[in-house]
């Protein structure tokens, strides 16, 4: 046990190189999907590591590799349920949040990537997820921004409403959006060799989410709308994948189980959190919401035992 606690405590101590990004129809590993899907090359290397990436994002990579060929799920969960708020899972807070936001789409590569002999990285992940939102004093807040792979404050530009019967018959939401703010991660496309980040993210969600899921059934259904800006937690979610090729959609971050699956609306320059899940009031001036997303993300990021 003791050495499961070494590789899993010096791992996280010691966790996306998009070469094209377009907006695929149906994936061809997926014929059957109807939503919204992007396609990009797959890794090559598993883990992607490279000689420019940062210390601590090497170190976040070496950690889950060295989680999922060493560290059975059991004794990952076992330990993380001796851990508390304390130095520990503040370490693994910093190094998760800068290997998901040093290139998002890698990382949903590595994750779900099956080349070879291990473990699957999901598990690892999502059970840390739901580690900080029993034991941060921010539950909501800090789940939202280790988990999310892109923060940004959007406009509503258009809302497609269609059916989804993929699963089952599902009201969905093709939602297209210009980017204003990021606060975290990139929707990176190659220009002349330069990662830049591109204005336009395309994103879906389903109004089921709310009248069958998180919120109150007795509550109103929450809908974007278009014309409106918001600050939004974005996740990527795996479709499929071929021989050299990954297919993802995008979705709001819903694993910190956010009433607004993290969809916070701007009005008359306050952003409303109706249940102030993030903790910096109902409703507040957009200066001072950015102020202390911004250093909380700090905090996470700087954080040293």
């Amino acid at each position: 046990m003791k050495r499961i606690f070494f590789l899993v405590v010096i791992a996280f101590c010691i966790i996306v190189n998009l070469n094209s990004k377009t907006y695929s129809q149906t994936p061809p590993c997926f014929p059957d999907y109807k939503g919204l899907s992007y396609q990009m090359d797959d890794i090559v290397n598993c883990p992607p590591y490279n000689s420019n990436m940062p210390l601590d994002v090497f170190i976040g990579y070496l950690a889950l590799d060295s989680l999922s060929t060493n560290a059975n799920y059991n004794d990952y969960n076992e330990f993380l349920k001796r851990q508390n708020y304390n130095d520990t899972l503040r370490t693994m807070m910093r190094y998760l949040y800068k290997t998901i936001e040093y290139n998002p789409n890698n990382y949903l590569c590595f994750m779900y990537h099956n080349k070879y002999s291990r473990r699957s990285i999901y598990y690892y992940h999502y059970g840390f997820i739901e580690k900080v939102l029993q034991k941060s004093p921010q539950p909501i807040l800090d789940a939202s921004l280790i988990g999310s792979y892109l923060i940004a404050k959007v406009h509503i530009d258009s809302i497609y409403r269609y059916i989804d019967s993929t699963s089952q018959p599902i009201s969905s939401r093709l939602v297209r959006c210009s980017i204003n703010q990021v606060f975290k991660g990139t929707t990176p496309i190659i220009n002349n060799n330069q990662f830049i980040v591109d204005p336009v993210l395309q994103f879906e969600y389903s109004n089921e989410w709310f009248s069958h899921g998180n919120e109150d059934s007795t509550n109103s259904v929450f809908e974007l709308e278009k014309g409106k800006s918001y600050i939004i937690f974005f996740e990527y979610r795996l479709l499929c994948r071929d021989s050299s090729h990954v297919y993802y959609t995008v979705f709001p971050f819903r694993s910190s189980y956010s009433g607004t699956a993290c969809m916070y609306p701007i009005i008359n320059g306050n952003v409303i959190d109706p249940s102030n899940e993030l903790g910096f009031g109902t409703s507040v001036n957009i200066n001072i919401f950015n102020a202390g997303l911004t250093n909380r993300i700090n905090s996470i990021k700087n954080y040293t035992p």
